[in-house]
């Protein structure tokens, strides 16, 4: 569980940092290996996504 989350549209970029009871998670946002949250349904999705956004 983590405290906060920080989304950028682009690896270069700081983007925005969410805080978890900002978005309606006060006990904090469960996070997957390798790079995923509450909006990826699984684990394999999270890589596929992470894949096809690197080309």
């Amino acid at each position: 569980m983590v405290g906060s989350v920080s989304v950028a549209a682009d690896p270069a970029h700081y983007g925005v940092t969410f805080a978890a009871a900002g978005v309606g998670m006060p006990r904090g946002i469960r996070v997957r290996e390798p790079v995923t949250t509450v909006w990826q349904v699984s684990a394999a999705a999270a890589s596929e996504a992470l894949a096809d956004g690197l080309g």
